[in-house]
């Protein structure tokens, strides 16, 4: 686990305006949706990531609450079509060919669909019904690159870290 500087890493849960970047002094003076990161821990002690090729935990000086006041809406879809439920190796970046294929999948995206570096590390989330209690949002991927080719008939394909293919480590590194 790296401890990180102080105030390095600031986070925003669910922001939808980039165009203003969040300041804190202290841990009082965030905005209720900002928090500090205390501490990182890198999959494998690999380091930070290089082009989209690792995940961290990171530890928040605070807790995230999410309430009716600041929950966040988020959003996302899975392909339904079989030919396109997965991503193939050839449509990886060049460097990524070694990687397990089925750590990442690949959703399409239509010609107008824009890309900002902004969107990595953003959620997918699966809405799941369950019995007679409201129905539960579960993270499904998070957000890597775009890939260089697209997955025919889609004009882009967003690669994302699938969340499951690395559950076993997350609970073996989160703590209360």
């Amino acid at each position: 686990m790296y401890v990180l500087l102080q105030y390095s890493i600031i986070i925003s849960a669910g922001e939808i305006d980039l165009s203003t970047t969040p300041h804190c002094d202290d841990e009082t003076s965030c905005p209720l949706n900002v928090y500090i990161g205390e501490s990182v821990k890198y999959y494998r002690d690999n380091g930070p990531a290089e082009g989209g090729k690792n995940i961290a935990l990171v530890k928040t000086t605070q807790p995230i609450f999410f309430h009716d006041q600041n929950l966040q809406q988020v959003g996302g879809h899975i392909l339904s079509e079989e030919e396109n439920t997965k991503l193939h190796e050839s449509h990886l970046p060049g460097d990524m060919h070694s990687e397990d294929v089925n750590s990442v999948f690949g959703i399409g995206g239509t010609a107008d669909e824009v890309y900002h570096d902004s969107d990595i590390g953003g959620p997918l989330m699966i809405k799941k019904p369950i019995d007679n209690v409201p129905p539960r949002f579960y993270l499904y991927g998070i957000r890597s690159f775009k890939a260089e080719t697209a997955v025919p008939p889609y004009a882009s394909t967003f690669v994302y870290t699938k969340v499951s293919h690395y559950l076993e480590w997350i609970l073996d590194n989160i703590s209360e």
